[in-house]
């Protein structure tokens, strides 16, 4: 009998190592999707300092139709700007 739980013991070892590794993989995948949320985040950031005017706290909050209407509200801001070019 002995020799069973020594096996058993070592199956037992070998899926905690297992399952050590699976919740090792999950906590590194929700880090990378941590950061890269912070990346776009920052990015959003970024591009509202260059003249979009759109605070990063609206976009996250907002639907995507709110982002729609930032979206044309971006565009007709370029075409002003585009039209002031060539006055």
């Amino acid at each position: 009998m002995s020799g069973r739980w020594r096996k058993d013991a070592g199956e037992n070892e070998e899926e905690k190592k297992r399952m050590k590794k699976v919740e090792d993989d999950v906590e590194e995948k929700k880090e990378l999707q941590e950061e890269a949320e912070e990346n776009k985040v920052e990015e959003e950031e970024n591009r509202g300092e260059g003249g979009r005017g759109i605070k990063t706290s609206q976009r996250r909050a907002g639907g995507r139709e709110e982002e729609e209407e930032e979206e044309e509200e971006e565009e007709v801001t370029q075409e002003k700007e585009e039209e002031i070019k060539y006055l």
